[in-house]
């Protein structure tokens, strides 16, 4: 399996994103993790998918737009920021977005930050997710659907899956 984004494996997103949320939440019953998993599920196949367009409309494994981007940079809360300054060795705040296309890192405290921001808690159920996703992650002007995100978690499981049987 090729994966892009900085990525070697998926066991490497998996661990990336439980460091995030352990530094920044965990989220409402315990689903950040499983959240942002199924976000890089939906957004690029947990990074076995490049997108084709050149710098287009996302950057990284979460697919995150220069919108959103400094939307995380400029509302992030003081303690986060400290937190991921402390834990990472990362200043949020001279972060560039195109980094986002080399270092899953990055854009896993970019997508946490950015769901961190979000009013409602994280649904505990997968269908409330793919909704949750579509409304404050990808909007209503974004192309992708809450059934096509429940549609691509199970990438999740597949690669799981293939990692066991190496």
């Amino acid at each position: 399996m090729k994966y892009f984004y900085g990525l070697t494996s998926f066991a490497m997103l998996r661990e990336i994103v439980y460091a995030v949320c352990d530094v920044l939440g965990r989220g409402a019953g315990d689903k950040a993790a499983i959240l942002m998993l199924e976000t890089a599920a939906q957004e690029t196949r947990c990074g076995t998918y490049k997108d084709p367009t050149p710098y287009g409309a996302g950057a990284g494994v979460f697919q995150c737009d220069l919108i959103a981007f400094q939307d995380v940079q400029q509302r992030c809360p003081v303690s986060a920021y400290r937190r991921v300054s402390d834990e990472f060795g990362i200043d949020l705040k001279k972060a560039k977005h195109e980094q986002l296309l080399y270092s899953p890192l990055l854009a896993a405290i970019v997508c946490r930050i950015h769901y961190l921001l979000c009013v409602e808690p994280i649904p505990q159920n997968e269908h409330g997710r793919a909704e949750y996703w579509k409304r404050f992650y990808n909007s209503s002007l974004g192309k992708g659907t809450p059934l096509e995100y429940l549609a691509h978690t199970a990438i999740i499981q597949q690669l799981q899956e293939d990692e066991a049987s190496v």
